[in-house]
């Protein structure tokens, strides 16, 4: 009780011959407090007067009331009046004295139609063990908010893979789709938060499209509009949650979907004074959206940062995407069999899913072009626009070096950009005629100038410089011994 109430009560109480015990005991307080109100009335004092609590501000109930019309908090009223005003007031004061201004704000009830609507939340569970390690879960909640049958689901997380089969699990529990869902701004479901066109994410815009199903946004921190599911969450908490036998995840699931069926849906609804389920098979359940006869296939949805490599890590496998993308986070998208990678909505890659683990799935066009292993034909189109004996030098480098001749043509690539075909090409004639099938052998030709000696001379390259017979040498020395 409030002072000035207390006061009148005891001085009532006293007026009708009640001793200081029973009035102690009627109104709830100590017989101290009581002595205390009867010696004031015997001196005469007056009852204590109601406070104003917000009496600091009344000089600046103008400067309030024009901020409150800006959108201003009381947290940033609050801020703006210590700064500029110097004015040192507690929260608390200040949030009474927009009250004040405000009003209090009137609620029209949410009437919906069989069939029309159901909201959608999730609520935090607490602690369960999985696998021997306590890991937080949340039960998924969906509401009918015409007869206020109720589906739940305990999980593990809330990613978009685990929300949608939610959904689908709701929709078979109802054998049918609600025309609309009410949503929370959870981000699992909405990628822009905005009060007049918010965004769905877009997994979950081509699940509700696959069902026919609508959808309405509620506003940010407005639990009211979307009272039936919140009051849902609440209900699980304190009459299943509290009273579970384990805390094991996969027997308290069992238990929810026990108490779903027999409890939740079979009790008499304290809105509605009716039973859930026998409203929803009465009335509703012939109004909701027939299920399709192919159910819509969830994929699992993760975020990644493309690696230095140009690679995304999923389930212990690395998947390439274009080299441009590196460092930058994508969303990889799969059924099982292949996997989606995405950048914001474009499709950037697909592969198909590794059964080994530890593997590097890799599409040469993703690499840098540099680094791209090109084909026989890409070697042979090259050697044939420099010339006929360049293609015989190429056909000799692989029979001779199966297995690395391509560096070698690649170097060759490359002198031809320096000298020309025609040069090239000559070299490659003469480092053929000499079986010098090395790229330096042809660097030496060129740059020596070696390539103008097409007669098949005794001069030949042999590395770098030239050689003569050695019988030459055997004759000179011949002629001195002379």
């Amino acid at each position: 009780m409030k002072k000035v109430e207390m006061y009148y009560t005891v001085k009532t109480l006293l007026e009708n011959g009640k001793n200081v015990s029973e009035i102690a005991r009627i109104c709830g307080i100590d017989r101290k407090t009581v002595r205390k109100i009867r010696n004031k009335i015997k001196e005469g004092h007056e009852p204590p007067l109601k406070v104003d609590r917000a009496h600091k501000l009344k000089d600046f109930n103008g400067l309030i009331e024009s901020l409150v019309e800006q959108g201003f908090s009381a947290v940033l009223i609050k801020r703006r009046l210590k700064q500029d005003y110097n004015i040192n007031v507690s929260y608390s004061t200040v949030q009474r004295g927009v009250k004040k201004i405000k009003g209090e704000e009137a609620f029209a009830p949410v009437v919906s139609a069989p069939g029309e609507e159901a909201q959608v939340d999730f609520g935090y569970a607490g602690l369960f063990n999985v696998d021997g390690s306590a890991r937080k879960c949340w039960v998924f909640c969906m509401v009918l908010s015409f007869s206020r049958y109720a589906y739940y689901e305990l999980v593990l997380d809330q990613k978009i893979d685990t929300f949608l089969a939610c959904h689908k699990h709701a929709f078979n529990f109802f054998n049918g789709v609600p025309h609309i869902l009410r949503l929370d701004n959870l981000k699992t479901a909405i990628s822009l938060i905005d009060r007049y066109e918010p965004e769905l994410q877009k997994e979950y815009a081509e699940f509700l499209d696959y069902y026919s199903a609508g959808y309405i946004v509620c506003h940010v921190r407005s639990p009211r509009e979307k009272g039936k599911v919140e009051s849902g969450v609440k209900y699980i908490k304190a009459n299943c949650l509290k009273y579970l036998k384990t805390k094991d995840f996969k027997e308290a699931g069992e238990e929810i979907r026990l108490w779903n069926t027999d409890v939740c849906n079979k009790r008499l609804h304290g809105t509605t004074r009716k039973v859930p389920e026998e409203i929803f098979i009465k009335v509703e359940k012939g109004k909701l959206i027939p299920l399709k006869e192919t159910e819509y296939e969830i994929c699992r949805f993760e975020r990644r940062r493309v690696n230095r490599f140009g690679h995304v890590a999923f389930e212990y496998s690395f998947y390439s995407v274009p080299y441009k993308y590196v460092g930058e986070e994508v969303m990889v998208k799969t059924n099982g069999k292949l996997i989606h990678i995405f950048k914001e909505s474009t499709e950037i890659a697909v592969h198909q899913v590794s059964l080994e683990k530890g593997v590097f799935v890799t599409m040469e066009g993703h690499k840098m072009p540099y680094k791209q292993e090109k084909g026989k034909n890409y070697y042979d189109e090259k050697a044939s626009l420099i010339g006929e004996d360049a293609v015989k030098f190429l056909a000799s480098l692989r029979e001779k070096f199966p297995g690395y001749w391509y560096r070698t043509m690649e170097g060759v690539f490359h002198l031809e950009k320096v000298y020309g075909a025609e040069i090239v090409n000559k070299a490659c004639r003469r480092a053929v005629q000499f079986k010098q099938l090395r790229y330096k052998a042809i660097k030496d030709i060129c740059e020596g100038g070696w390539y103008a000696h097409v007669d098949g001379g005794r001069k030949a390259v042999k590395g770098k410089g030239f050689y003569q017979d050695l019988k030459c040498y055997d004759a000179l020395t011949l002629k001195k011994g002379r």
